[in-house]
């Protein structure tokens, strides 16, 4: 899919994506989720990827609205 050119564009492909991220986590069995990852690495498992990213997401939604002149949601 190219880029997306409005809103609705955007939210479709925001849409299938997450599905496709949830779709892949789903693939894997339990004990491949809970598997620890090599020592030495930031995150331990799935679950620390996953955190991760749900955090970056939101330090970035922050950034923007401070941009904007707005609060960041807590």
């Amino acid at each position: 899919m190219s880029r997306p050119k409005n809103k609705e564009e955007l939210i479709d492909l925001s849409s299938s994506s997450f599905k496709k991220l949830n779709d892949y986590v789903d693939s894997f069995s339990d004990a491949e989720r809970e598997a620890e990852f090599l020592k030495g690495t930031m995150n331990r498992n799935i679950r620390d990827v996953l955190g991760h990213l749900h955090h970056w997401h939101l330090m970035m939604t922050c950034q923007q609205r401070a941009i904007h002149g707005k609060r960041c949601l807590s």
